[in-house]
């Protein structure tokens, strides 16, 4: 027979069993052996909304920052593109072209985008199968000032708001445009290289709107290359109000759609970075902490997968002022971002919104030995971190202190000058 006192023993045994369990599973606390690290709460941080840093006085169409202009599209809720094809005098569409935005460019969108969103953004194009014939040549539809720049990368632009207003003018009585947030106007190739991409164009009265924003131009950057699916995706970006966000002297960061990979054609993870996604709305302020000079003691977070919806913690940022922080998230493999495991972990990049498109607006400072390549796209800066790596910079010093299949916790310290 079992004595009391043994009874007793058992209940206490089996007591600190389940506390032991409990604490090893709380994703609040890391059992270290001498010290117990607790996560932050976001009441010891500093508020969010002072970690949106502010936008420079250029042009919204080349930089990045707070608030988010209302000129780009909306990004919440069912929204509509509607795409037209178009042809000219001297030039026919390739019909299979068609087939290219029904069956690859619009489902590698609108998929990704839903997912990148956590389901906050649902955009569907609506692909008019109809090629309506301009009324003139094709170089009738560019711009008579000339080429841009004097590189050999120049591209003559088009004449836009001569181009679709046209084309909607043809499209009109077919096509109800009242609840359509952009168009994509496809032409056939041109006889010199041409630009393409996102613009906007204005000067016409159709279903009550007088311009649109919009992707237009030839097929060439994209067509038969099958590692270009997402070049829809990457002018959507653009049309949202996001840059080419790394140098376009440097190597690229492999992260995000919207780095410069139509130039340098680097190896590109295509989800965005939390910064972008910050910026868009698709973080809340509970997802993101943020630190400034009023936090001056060391505090630990859990990160969670940019990749992975749940409403746990995305993104840390460091304020270091009004146009600049670091910006800490975790990148592991994801529906979109065919990740390796060895390439899996956290990476620290710096914002800067005094710089503007093409220039290294963001630029992966953790890890840059650690790069991304392969045989399609060349070489790109991964900068991941695992478990006891860390990273001293910018007044700061930041600890990857644990990780797991769903998350990593990060230190973060301020390094106060002597």
């Amino acid at each position: 027979m079992i004595s009391a006192t043994s009874v007793i023993a058992l209940l206490i045994l089996v007591g600190l069993l389940i506390s032991s369990y409990s604490q090893k599973d709380d994703p609040g606390s890391i059992p270290t052996g001498e010290n117990d690290w607790k996560v932050a709460n976001q009441s010891q941080l500093a508020p969010t909304d002072a970690c949106k840093l502010s936008r420079s006085n250029a042009s919204p169409f080349i930089s990045t920052g707070f608030p988010r202009p209302q000129e780009f599209v909306p990004v919440f809720g069912n929204r509509k593109a509607t795409v037209l094809f178009v042809e000219f005098e001297d030039r026919i569409l390739n019909r299979s072209l068609i087939d290219e935005w029904k069956y690859r460019q619009i489902p590698y969108a609108e998929r990704t985008l839903s997912e990148m969103s956590y389901g906050e953004y649902e955009l569907n194009f609506e692909v008019i199968e109809n090629v309506y014939k301009l009324s003139k040549d094709s170089g009738s539809y560019l711009r008579s000032d000339n080429q841009i720049g004097s590189s050999s990368l120049a591209k003559i632009p088009l004449d836009n708001d001569q181009l679709v207003g046209e084309t909607l003018g043809l499209a009109d009585s077919g096509v109800d445009f009242s609840d359509t947030d952009f168009l994509v106007i496809v032409t056939p190739l041109f006889e010199k290289p041409v630009e393409s991409g996102a613009t906007g164009a204005r000067g016409f009265d159709v279903d009550g709107k007088s311009n649109f924003l919009v992707v237009t131009g030839p097929y060439g950057d994209y067509f038969e290359r099958e590692e270009l699916d997402d070049w829809l995706l990457h002018e959507t970006g653009h049309l949202m109000g996001l840059q080419h966000i790394y140098n376009f002297q440097r190597a690229a960061g492999a992260f995000d759609v919207m780095g410069n990979y139509i130039v340098s054609d680097t190896a590109s993870f295509n989800d965005f970075i939390g910064w972008n996604k910050f910026f868009l709305g698709w973080l809340s302020n509970t997802q993101v902490n943020c630190l400034d000079d009023s936090v001056s003691f060391e505090t630990f977070h859990r990160l969670t997968p940019i990749g992975k919806n749940s409403p746990d913690l995305k993104l840390i940022l460091l304020k270091l002022s009004e146009s600049e922080a670091l910006g800490i998230e975790l990148r592991q493999r994801s529906h979109i971002d065919e990740i390796e495991e060895g390439d899996e972990g956290v990476i620290i990049y710096k914002i800067d919104t005094k710089i503007l498109d093409g220039q290294g607006m963001i630029e992966i400072v953790s890890s840059p030995s650690e790069t991304l390549t392969d045989k399609t796209h060349g070489s790109s800066v991964l900068g991941t971190m695992s478990k006891g790596e860390s990273y001293l910079g910018f007044g700061y010093k930041v600890e990857i202190i644990d990780s797991n299949s769903d998350s990593s916790y990060v230190s973060v310290q301020r390094q106060l000058e002597p």
